[in-house]
């Protein structure tokens, strides 16, 4: 037996014989011409090869360990995001979906509705830096008349009032200019506040009542006497229901109001009744 027949014997009983150890299909490789791999021997030669098929056969299984660990990282990857996409917490918007970018955006937090406090008009305030804002509060109709009158010397324009009540003031550019104010009493502050301006006005639609008393309380609410009258006489077509009717609606002091009704009762029952039932303030004069 040669030398090189009782390396390989050697190796196999090493190894436990199960290996196949040939020579002649390992390749040594030296990039390196100065590498000096022994003395020239085939028993250093030999160590050589065996050495590097070792080394080989390790880097082939590490290979394969890495390449499983990376296809599992890989499956790992995927499946989270599958989840993600079924779990979607609202961060990309469907406009980010079809432009994908590769950024992703959070919604922006809902910006907080600032609760307007009730501003209380300062009589020290000078007629320049008054600022006529919605819901200003006044002690008293002298205060609003009194600001009123400062202000329109200050900006040299002629102010009148148009309406001016117990409890209603609306005053307007005596000239046509845009200035326009309205002012109600409030009897729970007992103080007079300055408003929207607004008016609502409607036929026959049911149920405005009771939205506009929930959603605007302070408003003045009227029933309108025309539509009053025309339903009062589709049942009873008289013309003394209608005349009791109008004098009732149109009385401006409580005892005149009170011969009307008696009048109108006299001619319909029904009809006295139906009108005794509604708010005296939302139809006839003496009470508002």
């Amino acid at each position: 037996m040669g030398e090189n027949e009782e390396d390989r014997a050697e190796y196999q009983s090493e190894s436990g014989g199960d290996e196949d150890y040939d020579l002649g299909m390992v390749v040594i490789q030296d990039d390196d011409p100065e590498h000096d791999i022994g003395d020239g021997s085939d028993s250093d030669l030999s160590d050589c090869r065996r050495i590097r098929e070792e080394v080989r056969r390790e880097q082939e299984a590490l290979d394969i360990e890495m390449s499983q660990e990376i296809k599992e990282a890989l499956q790992k990857f995927k499946d989270r995001e599958s989840d993600d996409d079924d779990t979607d917490d609202g961060l990309y918007s469907s406009e980010d979906d079809d432009t994908d970018d590769g950024i992703a955006y959070a919604e922006p937090k809902a910006k907080k509705k600032k609760v307007r406090v009730n501003e209380v008009f300062k009589m020290c305030t000078s007629a320049k830096d008054i600022k006529w804002v919605p819901d200003l509060i006044f002690g008293d109709k002298n205060q609003v008349k009194a600001t009123v009158r400062s202000y329109s010397i200050d900006i040299g324009r002629p102010l009148r009032y148009n309406v001016n009540d117990l409890q209603r003031i609306q005053i307007v550019c005596a000239k046509g200019c845009p200035f326009k104010m309205w002012l109600s009493y409030l009897k729970e502050k007992d103080c007079w506040q300055d408003g929207f301006g607004f008016t609502l006005i409607s036929d026959q639609q049911k149920g405005l009542e009771k939205a506009v008393r929930e959603l605007l309380p302070l408003v003045e609410h009227r029933f309108c006497a025309r539509h009053l009258s025309s339903n009062l006489t589709k049942k009873h077509p008289s013309e003394a229901v209608k005349i009791a009717f109008w004098s009732a609606s149109t009385a401006a002091h409580p005892e005149a109001f009170k011969s009307a009704m008696r009048d109108l009762e006299r001619h319909s029952k029904g009809d006295a009744a139906k009108m005794k039932s509604l708010e005296p303030k939302l139809w006839f004069r003496a009470a508002s």
